[in-house]
C-alpha cells in the first residue's frame, strides 16, 4: 500500500533518534507482522509512506480483532 501527500513534508535525517513515532507506530508495527515500511519525505515536497506485508494465512476469512468490525484485518 502506498500513501502519498503533497503537504509540508519534513527532513527525515533531522528527526531526533529518541523520537519513536514513525519508527514504532509505522515501521515497527509493520515489521511485527513480517512486513516492511518506508517513509520518504522532504521539506516542501510532501511525504510518501510505502507499506508491504505478507497476506493473512486464512485469506478467505476476514480477521476481526477483539470482535470489533471497525478494525477488520488490523493486527493492532
Amino acid at each position: 500500500m502506498t500513501v502519498r501527500d503533497a503537504g509540508a513534508g519534513f527532513d527525515a535525517a533531522g528527526v531526533d533518534p529518541a523520537r519513536l513515532g514513525l519508527r514504532r507506530s509505522i515501521v515497527g508495527r509493520i515489521a511485527d507482522c513480517g512486513g516492511q515500511a518506508s517513509v520518504q519525505s522532504l521539506p516542501g515536497a510532501g511525504t510518501v509512506v510505502i507499506l508491504c506485508w505478507p497476506g493473512h494465512q486464512d485469506a478467505g476469512r476476514p480477521a476481526v480483532a477483539s470482535g470489533r468490525t471497525d478494525r477488520v484485518g488490523l493486527p493492532w
